[in-house]
């Protein structure tokens, strides 16, 4: 059994930045997802100045920059299809590539990883919880911690199986795929709230020279009235005169590839005992664009109070 002073549960940007304050805190911290990294993931690939924020504090901004690219403005369709260009800070990285930046940097502080490995269930005796994990083999692992992290992103079932959660369903769910076109990139990412794609959105975001991210997000109200994730993307690409513009002629790199979304600061308690609920897991992200990745770095930046007390009962706290 390994045995830890904290055990966090997922790897994303919220427990990977949790992880690397804490070991730096002087911390034994263990790591474990359910995917191996480096590992894909649905999103649109965008940084946006909160995320860049906590970089700069936490000295990765220069590692991630370098592996993106950066851009200062953002183009918002309106719904009756006017537009206009607003000044921002963005930072375009493939999550593949950002999210393994962040954990390599609390590998490098000093955090420990186990990979492939699914959360079952949790006891507390003596102020120790043990968790139970299962891998891909269906054989069983034990961890014992005096405090969890749940930064599970928008899987319920830990929350469920600890009591914390509060809402099943997800708030949304996302689709994107990525393709490549002749244009070249653009200029700016672009935010599409045409009326055709209401209650939901979409989106365009410049990835890599010729290569787009282009994606959709539909609410729980257009479901119900029979549109799927599918047609809303449909609607998209075709209908939207950037979409066309952008888009004429464009080769599918991938699959149109989707992902539930847990938003709107609801949906898990916060926590509970010496257990913590932090990112997507406590519905960080921003209902009105699907940003998240800021959110849940805010929140995985807390430490033990005194770190000269490792391995003793400590109180940690949020940084705010």
């Amino acid at each position: 059994m390994e045995a830890v002073d904290v055990l966090i549960i997922g790897a994303g940007p919220a427990g990977s930045t949790a992880a690397l304050m804490l070991a730096r805190g002087g911390m034994d911290v263990l790591l474990v997802d359910r995917h191996a990294f480096p590992r894909p993931k649905v999103c649109g690939d965008a940084l946006a100045s909160d995320a860049i924020e906590v970089l700069k504090e936490i000295g990765l901004y220069s590692a991630v920059e370098k592996a993106g690219y950066s851009v200062s403005r953002c183009r918002v369709f309106a719904p009756n299809g006017d537009s206009m260009s607003l000044k921002g800070e963005f930072i375009m990285i493939r999550r593949i590539l950002f999210d393994d930046i962040l954990c390599r940097a609390a590998v490098d502080a000093g955090a420990r990883t186990m990979w492939n490995l699914s959360f079952e269930s949790c006891s507390l005796n003596d102020a120790r919880y043990t968790a139970q994990f299962r891998d891909k083999k269906k054989r069983k692992h034990s961890v014992s911690a005096r405090y969890i992290i749940l930064a599970t992103g928008a899987n319920p079932l830990p929350l469920k199986e600890l009591a914390l959660l509060q809402r099943f369903e997800p708030s949304a769910i996302a689709a994107r795929r990525y393709v490549t076109t002749a244009k070249g990139p653009a200029q700016e990412p672009i935010f599409s709230y045409e009326d055709f794609l209401l209650p939901g959105y979409g989106w365009i975001f410049p990835v890599e020279k010729g290569i787009y991210n282009v994606g959709c997000c539909l609410f729980p109200e257009a479901a119900r009235q029979g549109i799927t994730l599918h047609d809303l993307y449909h609607r998209f690409i075709t209908n939207s005169p950037i979409a066309k513009e952008l888009l004429s002629n464009p080769q599918e790199q991938t699959p149109l590839r989707g992902a539930p979304l847990r938003a709107g600061f609801s949906g898990s308690l916060p926590g509970r005992d010496s257990m913590l609920v932090v990112g997507e897991a406590l519905g960080l992200t921003y209902p009105g664009t699907g940003e998240g990745i800021g959110k849940s770095m805010k929140s995985g930046q807390f430490w033990p109070l005194r770190p000269s007390l490792r391995g003793t009962t400590q109180t940690m706290r949020y940084n705010r």
